[in-house]
């Protein structure tokens, strides 16, 4: 099958829920937090590779996961590179449920499917995650600019 590819680099809000950190620590999570359940994600059933590093080898970047705590800004940090096969529709069902906890202001990463040449971009707007696809969008209406 086809694999997507997700690359995330973004900061959490101060007072998110440590079942979400959790999630993103090798080993802890097996199934979904009860808190988490009723989401859509995870009635997917390869939910649990967005939390996981491994992959295909179609693409050159190594999966990983990175969650870390920073005291200057005493947030979470996530960077993320992982490819799955996105048959359920499991990254923008991941991004719609991360959305709420991220405190990132614009860019926060990309993600391709292994036959597209360009990535579409993500960006943070008003707590959502919203999708740029730089082949079938125009810029400046995405982005409010005016003539």
């Amino acid at each position: 099958g086809m694999y997507t590819e997700l690359y995330l680099g973004l900061k959490f809000k101060e007072d998110v829920l440590k079942e979400l950190i959790d999630l993103f620590v090798p080993g802890t999570v097996l199934e979904p937090p009860d808190i988490f359940k009723n989401h859509k994600l995870f009635h997917c059933s390869r939910w649990h590779h967005l939390f996981l590093s491994g992959g295909s080898y179609y693409f050159d970047a190594k999966s990983q996961i990175k969650i870390e705590f920073d005291k200057i800004t005493k947030c979470y940090h996530l960077n993320l590179v992982v490819n799955i096969k996105n048959y359920e529709g499991e990254i923008e069902k991941f991004l719609d449920f991360i959305g709420p906890f991220i405190d990132t202001t614009g860019h926060i990463g990309h993600f391709r499917y292994e036959k597209d040449f360009c990535p579409t971009l993500l960006f943070m707007n008003q707590q959502q995650v919203k999708k740029f696809d730089p082949e079938t969008t125009n810029f400046k209406m995405f982005f409010g600019i005016e003539e």
